[in-house]
């Protein structure tokens, strides 16, 4: 569920009716942070852009969901956009962990230095970070972006944590579907130990012949 909403109390007055029991909502709750961006993914829906706006939710939102759901779920996802782009993520965090009672995942680019996740470790269950495509031209393709040293720093950083954490690579037909892509990712995935996830395979007819 993506909580971008500009009238949170009217949501939870809705999933609060006797028709709707806890068993019909899914497990975790998703939360997204920011629209914000900083990867320009061709396959992305739109939840990440690059430019600036302004987020629908404040802290007192925040706050209120997180206490107001207490017992509808069982873990918090924080998404974006980039979480690492939004101020506000400590805090966001913060308020789910206190009154949900557990750690949260959170899902990152990792193009970011993750100092302020690893300083709040006791919030964080897991880090998935995305990445899909261990090679610069690949993952440029991809992303729009370059392949920075950053996210392999933070790969190593995060390994040498107390946090868990797993590499998310979203399989688009033709780009990273090859045998050298999937060798490399799986290589870079024994060599870090850090556990590896394919996630659904995206076609891509716009692509075609690259």
């Amino acid at each position: 569920m993506n909580f971008l909403a500009s009238n949170p109390s009217s949501y939870y007055s809705q999933i609060s009716k006797p028709l709707l029991t806890r068993s019909l909502l899914c497990k975790v709750l998703r939360i997204i942070v920011t629209p914000n961006c900083n990867n320009k993914c061709f396959y992305c829906h739109n939840e990440g852009m690059t430019q600036e706006t302004q987020s629908l939710l404040n802290l007192r939102d925040y706050h209120f969901l997180a206490h107001s759901l207490t017992g509808f779920f069982d873990g918090v996802a924080i998404a974006g956009g980039e979480p690492l782009l939004s101020n506000d993520l400590i805090s966001v965090s913060k308020s789910f962990f206190d009154a949900l009672g557990c750690k949260l995942y959170l899902t990152t680019n990792a193009r970011l230095p993750l100092d302020i996740i690893v300083r709040n470790a006791e919030l964080f269950q897991r880090v998935h970070i995305t990445l899909n495509s261990v090679y610069a031209s690949t993952y440029s393709l991809i992303t729009g972006k370059c392949l920075k040293d950053q996210i392999f720093t933070n790969v190593d950083i995060l390994v040498r944590s107390a946090i868990p954490c797993m590499v998310n690579t979203v399989l688009i037909n033709g780009i990273n579907t090859t045998e050298n892509e999937i060798k490399a990712m799986m290589d870079f995935s024994k060599r870090t130990k850090v556990p590896l996830e394919f996630l659904h395979l995206q076609q891509c007819e716009s692509l075609k012949g690259i």
